[in-house]
């Protein structure tokens, strides 16, 4: 922990003054810690926060994909935000029902519950990348 906090405390003052210049937060001379950057961050976007963890179903949900949703659903809850799951099941070949089914299993498992997703419709679905083809071909036939 104490070396990617490290990261945060290695960046000079200067490096989130330019970063966060239309925010017009003062930045003190002590070194942010990742809870109050995320606090800065957080208070400049609002509710208007949408993160988004988009599994590929090919198999069992792993630790990186368990770290990556634990981290957006936090950040989402933190900020007032919505957490949408957004599958990436276009390896037709690879990606299966019933490991899209573990991966929802196994979100719920470690608690971790969604604002939008394949099980629960809202303003920006369909949650399913292989239904989405519709509105990519829409976008296409314009620019071409």
């Amino acid at each position: 922990l104490n070396y990617r906090l490290g990261f945060f405390k290695s960046i000079s003052k200067n490096s989130y003054l330019s970063s966060l210049k239309s925010t017009k937060k003062t930045i003190s001379q002590n070194a942010f810690s990742a809870r109050q950057l995320m606090r800065v961050f957080a208070s400049e976007a609002g509710s208007d926060v949408r993160v988004r963890f988009a599994p590929s179903p090919t198999g069992n949900l792993h630790v990186g994909g368990a770290r990556t949703a634990l981290f957006n659903w936090l950040y989402a809850r933190h900020t007032g935000g919505k957490f949408i799951v957004r599958v990436e099941d276009t390896d037709t070949a690879r990606s299966t029902r019933e490991s899209e089914e573990a991966m929802i299993r196994d979100l719920r498992w470690l608690g971790l519950d969604w604002d939008e997703g394949p099980d629960k419709e809202g303003d920006c679905g369909p949650y399913r990348q292989s239904e989405r083809e519709h509105i990519y071909k829409e976008y296409a036939d314009k620019l071409v």
